[in-house]
């Protein structure tokens, strides 16, 4: 994965004790991730918002790696 195994990352395991800490008005609300290197937030989408890598479709993912749409 290159740049993304040098960067501090946490496992979807992790993320869910994450979300299991949160209220549940916090789990309720909108998913929304903050990306620092552009000040912006964004919202996942509705129809998709978690998706398998496929082999063809990147070069940066391993095949089957689950990842987030924004």
């Amino acid at each position: 994965m290159g740049r993304l195994e040098r960067l501090m990352s946490i496992t979807y395991k992790d993320l869910l004790e994450n979300i299991q800490a949160m209220t549940p008005e916090q789990q309720a609300q909108d998913v929304t991730v903050y990306v620092s290197g552009v000040d912006e937030f964004y919202s996942l989408v509705q129809d998709y918002p978690i998706a398998v890598a496929q082999s063809e479709n990147n070069d940066v993912l391993d095949p089957g790696h689950t990842y987030l749409v924004i």
